[in-house]
C-alpha cells in the first residue's frame, strides 16, 4: 500500500508558472516555479517535468526531484548543464518569468518515513536535489527531524551546490552533521566512523549516478547495514 500511496501522484497533472532560474556552484542552475494551489508532496519527492507548448529534440521529459520542502510557496529542482545541452535543458534556461512547464507528480518513496531513527543522507554531485527539499524541512519543521541526521555530500572538485544554504541549514538544525568531500576515501572515512557509533539503526540514503549508488550500497552493507536500512535515488542523464 505504501509503494502505490507513494506513485499514485503522478497520475495528477499540474501546470507551474516560472519564476526564475539561479546559478549554483559548478554547472548546477537552479529554477523556482510557483507552486500552484492543492499540490502536496513529502520531502524527497520528485515530479516528471515536460513542456506542454513546445516540441523538443530527444526526450521529451525529466525527472527531478523537489529541493524545496512541502512548507514552501515554491517548488523548486536543480540540473546539470553539461555541454552540449540537451533540447530539453536549452529551453529550460530560455524559460521567461510567467513561462509554463507540467509536472506530475511528485511521487516516489524517497522520503523520510521514520523520524525517531537516526539517518545518514550521502549525496555524490546532482544527487543533492532531493535531500535539500529534506534539509529544509528539518529547519522550517524542526520536529520532522530525527534525533540525529548526517549529510555526506562528495563533489570531486569541490564544487557543492547549495554549499551556503547547506551551511545555514546546518548552522539551525542542531541535530544535522554536514561534511562536504571531494574524494571517495573521504566518504568511506566518515561513513565508517558514523556507522562505528549508530550501526544498523541507521537508514541510509543515497542519491548519485549509477556507479556511485552500487559502490556505496556495498560499502556500506560491508560497514553491517542491511538492505532494508538502504534507499537509493538514481539519476540518469540529470
Amino acid at each position: 500500500m505504501g509503494l502505490i500511496q507513494d506513485f499514485w501522484p503522478v497520475v495528477h497533472k499540474h501546470t507551474l508558472t516560472f519564476i526564475q532560474h539561479h546559478q549554483e556552484e559548478g554547472d548546477v542552475v537552479s529554477f523556482e516555479f510557483e507552486r500552484p494551489a492543492g499540490i502536496y508532496w513529502k520531502a524527497g519527492q520528485h515530479g516528471v517535468f515536460t513542456f506542454p507548448t513546445a516540441k523538443i529534440k530527444g526526450r521529451f521529459f525529466r525527472v527531478f526531484s523537489i529541493a524545496s520542502s512541502p512548507g514552501e510557496k515554491v517548488i523548486r529542482i536543480a540540473t546539470r548543464l553539461s555541454e552540449p545541452p540537451s533540447d530539453f535543458k536549452q529551453h529550460m534556461m530560455h524559460l521567461r518569468r510567467g513561462d509554463i512547464m507540467a509536472m506530475r507528480g511528485p511521487c516516489g518513496p524517497f522520503h523520510v518515513t521514520d523520524c525517531n531513527a537516526p539517518v545518514i543522507f550521502i549525496a555524490g554531485g546532482i544527487g543533492i536535489t532531493p535531500f535539500m527539499g529534506l534539509l529544509r524541512e528539518f529547519m522550517l519543521q524542526p520536529e520532522t527531524a530525527p534525533p540525529k541526521s548526517y549529510l555526506v555530500y562528495s563533489h570531486s572538485q569541490n564544487l557543492h551546490a547549495f554549499r551556503p544554504e547547506i551551511s545555514e541549514i546546518d548552522k539551525d538544525v542542531a541535530s544535522l552533521h554536514v561534511c562536504l568531500v571531494a574524494h571517495r576515501e573521504e566518504v568511506a572515512h566518515h561513513l565508517g566512523d558514523i556507522v562505528s557509533v549508530h550501526g544498523n539503526t541507521v537508514t541510509c540514503f543515497v542519491a548519485g549516478t549509477g556507479a556511485m549508488i552500487r559502490a556505496t550500497k556495498r560499502y556500506l552493507k560491508k560497514l553491517g547495514i542491511t538492505g532494508r536500512n538502504i534507499r537509493s535515488d538514481w539519476f540518469f542523464g540529470y
